[in-house]
């Protein structure tokens, strides 16, 4: 089914693509133009050091350095046979001194203008990445509606593969099942005086024509059962105006892709000769690992090797009869699935993390808040460092969300997410 999965994922980029072209090009005002770039230009300037940043910076040093060398020479004297308890009492005061120096720097306008300096160089970084072409972050409202509703209104979850914006088959049927409503939320995106939203309503006018043979073939091409002439002609017909659509709307700028070209023009022959698809997809050989791996895992304390492979063998033959299947259906029900993947790497994204290093000012001078790193940063670059550094969108492109009937609160959180 990689062909078929292929086509379908290429649709959804082209979805996107387009939405994004809609969100960026030809209009003066846009949210990479009015916020990440003066924020960009902002943050290279604020970096600059000032004078006396660098002159407590030296200081700071100077301390270091002190600290570093008497407590060594405080080490030193205490293991002699014989150490001088006053020279012991003058180091140590020495030593304490410098570190009480240290801390006050530290604690000043110092401390504060080091976090600053090291939120400004991850900011700096994030906005760089997030403004490169190949970056799959969304560059405005439409586009990161688009993903939300698929996975709001598709009730699916994007893997991590290829900038996390992956799906597995069966999770692309349930898109393509609900497009109607996913096209319907991003249409709501611009208002109706807006010139952006009567591109938004074509170009989803003509992805929702792609998407009715492209669900009929996925529902098809996806079976196990064996494909009847009479089905084979409904096949062949879904595939010439899914071609035909596709073609006639212009929807891509590569209008035949390989993966296209192979369900157009190879997938009906292959159904012709040998009446089946999904039967011959990796789907089928695949469902039989883990019976495979649980026979191997029962005959593993077997010494010998020809015994133990010729049970295993007969055992996965028998498995293999339809019958003997029902039954052991029936005698041991359905293993629960799995859950969900343990996704603590990803805490960052919903939790704040506890600063780091930053003791003195642990509430956020005026005009500045503390990062989930424990860094500092200006307010007014706060919404671009959330979405460039957290993948988390602005208030103001989750209206479209906000407006679905029946969604929770905790799910209109997790949609503004945009991985």
């Amino acid at each position: 089914m990689h062909v078929m999965q292929g086509c379908v994922s290429h649709f959804f980029q082209e979805c996107r693509d387009g939405l994004r072209i809609i969100d960026v090009a030809d209009y003066s005002s846009t949210w990479t133009n009015d916020r990440v770039i003066p924020t960009l230009e902002a943050v290279r300037k604020a970096k600059t050091q000032t004078p006396e940043y660098k002159t407590m910076h030296n200081a700071m040093k100077k301390h270091q350095s002190s600290i570093k060398k008497h407590t060594k020479l405080l080490k030193e004297e205490r293991e002699k046979e014989n150490p001088d308890q006053e020279k012991i009492m003058e180091l140590t005061l020495i030593a304490n001194l410098a570190e009480s120096q240290k801390m006050e720097i530290i604690n000043g306008d110092y401390g504060i203008t080091t976090q600053l300096h090291q939120g400004l160089a991850d900011l700096e970084k994030s906005i760089v990445n997030y403004l490169k072409r190949d970056c799959r972050s969304p560059r405005g409202e439409a586009e990161f509606t688009f993903n939300s509703a698929m996975k709001t209104l598709g009730c699916v979850s994007f893997r991590t593969e290829h900038s996390g914006l992956e799906l597995a088959h069966r999770d692309n049927i349930k898109v393509l099942d609900a497009f109607v409503k996913i096209s319907a939320c991003v249409c709501t995106v611009y208002p109706d005086d807006d010139a952006k939203r009567e591109r938004v309503v074509e170009l989803m006018g003509k992805a929702t024509d792609i998407v009715e043979p492209l669900l009929k073939l996925c529902r098809q091409l996806k079976g196990q059962d064996r494909i009847p002439p009479a089905a084979q002609v409904e096949i062949k017909r879904n595939l010439n105006d899914l071609f035909r659509n596709w073609k006639q709307h212009g929807f891509s700028h590569a209008p035949v892709f390989n993966k296209l070209h192979h369900l157009v023009h190879h997938v009906i022959g292959f159904i012709k000769e040998f009446e089946m698809y999904g039967r011959a997809s990796e789907e089928g050989f695949e469902a039989a690992h883990p019976m495979i791996e649980s026979t191997k895992d029962k005959t593993k304390s077997m010494t010998s090797n020809e015994q133990r492979i010729g049970v295993e063998c007969r055992r996965i033959q028998a498995l293999m009869n339809p019958r003997i299947s029902e039954i052991l259906k029936t005698l041991h029900p359905e293993i629960k699935r799995r859950g969900p993947y343990n996704k603590q790497a990803k805490r960052n994204l919903y939790h704040d993390a506890t600063p780091v290093e930053y003791t003195a000012h642990r509430e956020a001078p005026d005009g500045y808040f503390i990062t989930r790193s424990g860094q500092l940063l200006r307010l007014e670059w706060k919404e671009v460092h959330e979405m460039c550094q957290h993948k988390h969108a602005p208030a103001a492109w989750t209206r479209a969300i906000d407006n679905i009937d029946g969604l929770s609160n905790a799910a209109k959180e997790k949609a503004r997410f945009t991985k």
